[in-house]
């Protein structure tokens, strides 16, 4: 189902979920990672082999920051393996053969017994011929393959050859750690015996997928390098014209063979560039985190400044429409205050001024030359009872007291004795004052009486 690259939090969750009961294989790798690029390969070759068993899910750490962040990734590349959403191992490192056991343990892939056949390849009669890695050493036959011209490769893999067998175990046991020149030309004459170690590394860069070839003139050119280096090798040289180009035998026995040891003091000259190598990489490395920190710290305080810059302005404007609320409310109320204050002060006014106020208004209203205009087409008065009832009456400037106490009667004919008294000017008015016209009495244009009994 080929591999699939999670770029959030939410799509590798996703992809946990949906995958049920099956092993998701989780590769942290980073552009920038020469050991990531050079295991690639090999994980595309594995998604193939497991697609009905497992899902294989790519995460690039510089770009989906939160799925590293929450996986706690510190180096790269770093393998996860996930079963119904949990974590049930992992480890670091471009390891193809750790990486290959664990997915084969975890998945509980089917062994086959016998030889059968490589996918897409050719049948066992059309098998190039193999190296026989226990003894160290190449067959000619497989050096004649690797050192031929590419079209002639691809003619002799159609061409049935007999596969080279191993030759017999002797008494001591024969590994790429132990063997000898000599051992080699006991064994078979013409062999090329390899250096400790090249045997291995050539392995590891076949089973990450990289052309014999190319692996081979890598670890020529490497001088037998780290398999990190050679894959970085291959990187940088892919596009090169030659890069499928058989390589010398000569070039071989002289980088790989036994007569391309190193001198002690060569060694330690080796020794010193790649420490020094490693630790500027390291250096680099640590430089190139630390300014990423730096980054994420400022971006991480700018977010919080503006964060908090906003809260402080809608802050401040919800103050500002409480204070605009609460003065509108107190303007309201000091109105009310003044408007009730103004109808108390009135009311006192009625009530206790003296009658000399009475008299100044009387005399004010019939003076010449004044302008008497709101009370010359007369006025309403209000006559009050002791029970709250009231009346109203429009009376005319040349009306007298006695009318107004003639409309009392009529309207309330049970009335015994009873006086009229003004409240402003206070003024008591009885039937003796039946003839005072209401011009001279102050109670119009406006006036009120309250009956005394």
């Amino acid at each position: 189902m080929g591999i699939e690259y999670a770029s959030s939090m939410n799509n590798f969750n996703d992809i946990l979920k949906n995958s049920g009961n099956k092993l998701v294989v989780v590769d942290f790798y980073a552009d920038w990672c020469g050991p990531c690029r050079a295991i690639a390969p090999l994980i595309e070759n594995l998604s193939a082999q497991y697609s009905g068993s497992c899902v294989f899910v790519k995460v690039n750490v510089d770009e989906a920051r939160d799925i590293a962040g929450y996986c706690g990734i510190r180096s790269m590349p770093t393998f996860h393996f996930y079963k119904n959403s949990k974590l049930v191992d992992e480890f670091s490192g471009a390891n193809p053969g750790k990486l290959q056991e664990t997915i084969a343990r975890l998945a509980q892939a089917e062994t086959f017994s016998g030889k059968g056949q490589v996918l897409g390849g050719s049948s066992a009669s059309n098998a190039t011929p193999k190296i026989d890695w226990s003894s160290a050493k190449v067959p000619p036959s497989a050096l004649e393959k690797l050192t031929k011209p590419t079209e002639e490769r691809a003619e002799s893999v159609a061409e049935p050859k007999p596969d080279v067998a191993a030759p017999e175990a002797s008494s001591e046991n024969v590994t790429t750690e132990n063997v000898t020149a000599s051992d080699v030309a006991n064994t078979e004459e013409g062999s090329v015996q390899f250096i400790e170690g090249v045997v291995e590394k050539l392995n590891q860069l076949m089973e990450m997928g990289f052309a014999e070839t190319r692996a081979l003139k890598a670890l020529v050119n490497t001088r037998n390098g780290s398999v990190e280096n050679a894959a970085e090798w291959i990187f940088e040289h892919m596009e090169d014209d030659d890069i499928d180009e058989p390589v010398a035998r000569s070039a071989i026995e002289n980088a790989l063979g036994p007569n391309s040891k190193l001198t002690e003091e060569e060694k330690r000259a080796k020794a010193i560039e790649l420490a020094t190598a490693a630790r500027l990489k390291r250096e680099q490395e640590e430089k190139r985190l630390e300014i990423e920190r730096e980054k994420n710290r400022i971006k991480s305080g700018k977010e919080l400044a503006a964060v908090k810059a906003q809260f402080e302005e809608e802050q401040r404007r919800r103050n500002y429409e409480m204070r605009k609320r609460e003065k509108k409310e107190q303007d309201e109320e000091k109105r009310r205050l003044r408007e009730l204050l103004r109808e108390d002060q009135e009311a006192r006014k009625l009530k206790f001024a003296p009658k000399s106020a009475v008299v100044a208004t009387a005399a004010e209203s019939s003076a010449p030359g004044t302008t008497a205009g709101s009370s010359s087409s007369g006025g309403t008065i209000e006559i009050r009872f002791s029970d709250g009832t009231r009346l109203q009456n429009h009376f005319t400037p040349d009306q007298t007291v006695g009318d107004v106490i003639a409309f009392l009667r009529k309207e309330r004919p049970s009335l015994g004795s009873f006086q009229l008294q003004s409240n402003y000017p206070r003024k008591v008015f009885t039937e003796n004052d039946a003839s005072c016209q209401l011009s001279t009495t102050g109670l119009l244009p406006r006036g009120a009486l309250t009956v005394r009994m």
